[in-house]
This record gives C-alpha cells, sequence and structure tokens, in this order.
C-alpha cells in the first residue's frame, strides 16, 4: 500500500495569514470605534450649533430693538423741535 503524503502549508505561510487577519481585524475595531466617536461628536456639534444660533438670533433681537428705540426718540425729537438748524444741532 501506498501511504499518500498530506502536503501542508508551509508555517510561514500559515503565520503570514494569522498576521494579516490580526491586523484586519484591528482595523476593523478602529475604524468602528472611530466611526462612534465621529457620530458623538457631530451629535455634541449639533447641540453647540443649535444654542449658537438661538445666542446669534437673541443678539440680533436686542441689537435691533435698541436701535428702534434709538430711532424712536430722533424722530419723537424731530417731530417736537422741527428741522430748524437750531433743533438740528441738538440731535448731534
Amino acid at each position: 500500500m501506498s501511504k499518500k503524503k498530506l502536503k501542508r502549508p508551509p508555517v510561514t505561510m500559515l503565520a503570514s495569514i494569522f498576521v494579516i487577519a490580526v491586523c484586519a481585524s484591528l482595523l476593523v475595531l478602529n475604524g468602528l470605534r472611530s466611526w462612534g466617536d465621529l457620530n458623538l461628536r457631530m451629535k455634541d456639534m449639533e447641540s453647540a450649533t443649535g444654542k449658537l444660533t438661538f445666542a446669534v438670533a437673541h443678539q440680533a433681537d436686542n441689537t435691533i430693538k435698541a436701535a428702534d428705540v434709538a430711532v424712536t426718540g430722533v424722530v419723537e425729537r424731530v417731530e417736537h423741535d422741527g428741522l430748524s438748524p437750531t433743533a438740528l444741532e441738538r440731535l448731534h
């Protein structure tokens, strides 16, 4: 009877495959962790953007109110005092 010898792949080839598999799994895990971090940062930035938008809108509203008060004062003074040179001088 003839015995057939099974050919086994060389140890270096098996070690190379193992190292490649470990590196690939580390890359996948690192990618998944980075993706999770990115999603977390995006949610934080979304919240910060909403807060900043509210603050800018509030500041703009306050600025418009202040300008309205100033212009109303000037209009009332012009209506009361008129546009004479002395009245215009008082506006400056």
